[in-house]
C-alpha cells in the first residue's frame, strides 16, 4: 500500500470530537478547581496555566490523529499527517465554537465572535505540531518469550 496521498475523513472526524472531548473534559472537570488552586499565584499564571493546558491537549489530540493515520495507512513522511490532523483541527474547533455559541445565548454571555473566528489558527496550530511528533513508521515488532523458546530448541 503507498503513502497517505488524501485526507482520512474518518481518523479527521475522531480527531476532530477527540480534541473536542478533551478541551470540554478539561473546561467542566478540570479547569475550576485547578484555578482555584492556582489563584494564589496571580491571574496571569492562572490564565497562562490554563492556556498551555489547553494546548497541550490540542497537541495530544493531533498525536492520536495522527496515529490512527498511521494505523490505516502506510506512512513514509511526518508530513502525510498534516491533512488529515488539520482536518480533525477544523472539525474540532467548529464544533467546540459551535456549542460556544450555542450556549452563550441563554446564559446570555456576551461571546467575541472575533476572537472565537481567530482561535482556528490556534487549533490548526497544535493539532498540527501534534502530528508532526508521531513518527511515520510504526515501531518494529519485538520478538515476543516464544521466539526465544524456539532459537533455544534449535
Amino acid at each position: 500500500m503507498g503513502g497517505v496521498r488524501r485526507i482520512s475523513w474518518g481518523s479527521a472526524v475522531i480527531g476532530g470530537l477527540l480534541g473536542l472531548a478533551l478541551v470540554l473534559l478539561f473546561v467542566y472537570v478540570v479547569a475550576e478547581p485547578m484555578l482555584a488552586g492556582l489563584s494564589r499565584l496571580g491571574s496571569i499564571i492562572s490564565v497562562g496555566t490554563m492556556v498551555l493546558v489547553l494546548a497541550l491537549l490540542r497537541v495530544v489530540a493531533g498525536m492520536w490523529t495522527a496515529q490512527l493515520v498511521r494505523r490505516r495507512y502506510e506512512v513514509l513522511h511526518r508530513t502525510e499527517f498534516l491533512p488529515t490532523a488539520l482536518v480533525a483541527a477544523v472539525i474540532g474547533w467548529a464544533l467546540y465554537s459551535a456549542l460556544v455559541l450555542v450556549a452563550a445565548g441563554p446564559m446570555g454571555t456576551a461571546v467575541d465572535v472575533g476572537r472565537l473566528f481567530l482561535d482556528v489558527l490556534q487549533w490548526l496550530f497544535e493539532y498540527g505540531i501534534g502530528a508532526f511528533l508521531v513518527s511515520p513508521r510504526l515501531p518494529a515488532a519485538r520478538p515476543g518469550p516464544a521466539a526465544n523458546v524456539q532459537r533455544r530448541r534449535r
